[in-house]
């Protein structure tokens, strides 16, 4: 089946363009009706001259992919909204729209990218397949086309196709015996030979990932099975870079020779100790990295952006008025979905306030910058680095409201956590930031 624009999907979904078409699906753009919010429309795609077994056997895998996807709310993994079939018997995921371009767009349009950076995105990858792996889930063909780097945010990659993932525990409905499914490039040598899978397949894939994207190449080129079969008798060679980037670590080049080994019980299996090696070559200590993982549906905790990069709960005085007479301007804004639970951006937005007072992280992924009267503290400079560093990052049409307050304005904990009523002239501007967000 084909959509077309202006084509109504389940009532309430209006399809815009389409996008793509590759593995089992036809994918489309397309925008919640009501609420006018982007979403992706992924439709199975079969061949007419298949057999109604193979039809069959489809279909079910193409559900399964839905159900699969349910199992993990993480930011770094696309979210379901919705699954259904259409008039004419086609099975439908609605998922939510991540802005940018694929990994391989990424790298053909960057040509050079340095290991830090190639880091970054990787461990954004990684994070993705420690919530699957937590969930119980193999995820089976990760590889460039299946990662989308948002604009400037590496570290807001996003997992965004499921096709074959399957149940760590072994598949019950038989879906794919004795078939080899994956991508030739990026599967490892238990999944060449058909062998039972475990968490050791998913990380070889993203060795393979890392490697591509540091060395410019891919260290197993080819899918021929002359190719595949070296892969089963030789080690990956050694990493080297383009002269024109910076070299990496020995270390690096230690985690990737791990991550590609031949057999998978002398590979990694722990999503989150690469992490944290990673990590700490990265930025030289992962404190806190972990705390990204979610499984359930991420509502971050009440946190107070101070000088600690890694805030978790309330600090300060706890239940008591936060310095009343000192609060005399409030910058209010609704940020992308999931992006309050990474440390990376708590810490750049506990940048954007620096000294001049604290953040607050109201349920519904608001933001609340409350900016302190101090002689060193200009308040019109303060609110004009916050806005403008929000809409450099976010773009221009995120909404946000801004607002010189009286000296008695104060918040509690209390009400930061939902607990008791928020003040009067902070329940306005959220009223205002919602009718800027629509």
């Amino acid at each position: 089946m084909e959509l077309h624009p202006g084509e109504r999907v389940f009532s309430h979904y209006r399809v815009e363009r389409f996008l793509s078409q590759g593995g089992m699906g036809r994918v489309y753009l397309g925008r919640h009706q009501r609420l006018d919010r982007p979403v992706v429309l992924k439709l199975l795609a079969v061949d007419d001259d298949l057999s109604a077994s193979a039809r069959a056997n489809l279909h079910a895998r193409f559900e399964r992919e839905a159900r699969l996807m349910t199992l993990v709310s993480h930011p770094n993994v696309v979210a379901i909204l919705d699954y259904g079939i259409l008039a004419d018997q086609t099975p439908c995921i609605v998922m939510d729209y991540v802005e940018g371009e694929t990994v391989d767009a990424w790298r053909k349009r960057k040509r050079s990218i340095p290991w830090p950076l190639a880091v970054q995105v990787t461990l954004a990858v990684l994070a993705g397949i420690q919530a699957l792996h937590a969930a119980g889930v193999l995820h089976r063909d990760l590889k460039p086309s299946n990662v989308v780097v948002p604009p400037e945010s590496p570290e807001r990659a996003c997992l965004i196709d499921f096709g074959i993932a399957q149940p760590i525990h072994g598949l019950r409905d038989g879906l794919t015996s004795g078939m080899r499914l994956g991508t030739p490039e990026y599967m490892a040598p238990e999944q060449i030979l058909g062998l039972r899978l475990g968490r050791a397949v998913d990380l070889y894939a993203v060795g393979v990932l890392l490697y591509e994207l540091v060395a410019g190449a891919l260290p197993f080129p080819g899918r021929t099975d002359a190719d595949l079969r070296r892969r089963l008798t030789d080690d990956a060679p050694p990493l080297t870079v383009p002269a024109d980037r910076p070299r990496p670590p020995a270390a690096l080049a230690t985690v990737l020779s791990e991550l590609l080994r031949r057999d998978p019980t002398e590979r990694p299996t722990s999503a989150r100790a690469i992490r944290s090696r990673l990590g700490k070559l990265l930025h030289g200590s992962v404190e806190g990295v972990d705390d990204v993982l979610a499984t359930t549906p991420v509502e971050p905790e009440v946190e107070w952006l101070d000088d600690d990069p890694f805030p978790r709960g309330v600090t300060g005085t706890e239940g008591a008025d936060a310095s009343p007479e000192l609060l005399c301007a409030i910058v209010a804004t609704r940020l992308p979905r999931g992006l309050l639970a990474i440390p990376p951006e708590r810490r750049r937005l506990a940048g954007l306030i620096g000294p001049a007072g604290r953040g607050y992280v109201l349920p519904g992924e608001t933001w609340v910058a409350a900016l302190e009267a101090r002689e060193d503290t200009e308040l019109d400079e303060a609110v004009g680095r916050i806005v403008e560093g929000l809409r450099r990052r976010f773009g221009p049409s995120l909404p946000m409201v801004s607002r010189p307050v009286p000296g008695d304005f104060a918040l509690t904990s209390a009400q930061v956590k939902g607990t008791s009523p928020l003040p009067p002239l902070l329940s306005e501007v959220l009223a205002t930031l919602g009718k800027a967000a629509r």
